[in-house]
């Protein structure tokens, strides 16, 4: 794995992910342009890692058996053989892992979006007073209850 340059680069972009989340997190407690900055820099990294991750971890052949000798005891060789099988296995995942990342990035964004339009919104319905917590439910409720129709009347 250490051999190998592609090995090194996938090693290198999953310790910049976590880099990059560190960066988001440090992004909360920073006020005005610097906060503006320190996400943006996060972004990238993330968008750089999902990029390495999706060019180095599409062919992994350079993912050799070459890992270190396992004392001899009954059926070692399946479960070194087995041990390299799930590892090629977490390495063609990374970049799907990666894209995880933007996409709850999005999916997350939608939902403070809905949380900002209700602090500005007049939220007294009848004699009811909403939460601006409410328009996030009311999304997935719409969701959840719109589901069902368009599963068995649109595509059936």
């Amino acid at each position: 794995f250490s051999s190998h340059v592609e090995g090194k680069v996938v090693s290198l972009s999953a310790l910049f992910l976590l880099i990059a989340a560190l960066f988001i997190i440090i992004s909360f407690f920073i006020e005005d342009q610097a906060k503006f900055i320190v996400s943006i820099i996060g972004m990238c990294l993330i968008l750089i890692c999902c990029g390495l991750f999706a060019v180095f971890c599409r062919d992994i052949s350079w993912f050799r058996d070459d890992m270190p000798e396992v004392p001899k005891v009954q059926d070692a060789d399946q479960r070194r053989s087995k041990t390299i099988s799930n590892l090629r296995d977490v390495v063609r995942l990374l970049p799907y892992w990666g894209m995880l990342v933007a996409f709850w990035v999005c999916y997350n964004q939608q939902s403070t979006n809905f949380q900002l339009q209700g602090c500005q919104m007049n939220y007294l319905v009848g004699n009811t007073l909403l939460s601006p917590a409410f328009f996030s439910m009311f999304d997935a409720l719409v969701i959840i209850l719109a589901l069902p129709l368009v599963d068995n009347y649109l595509y059936p």
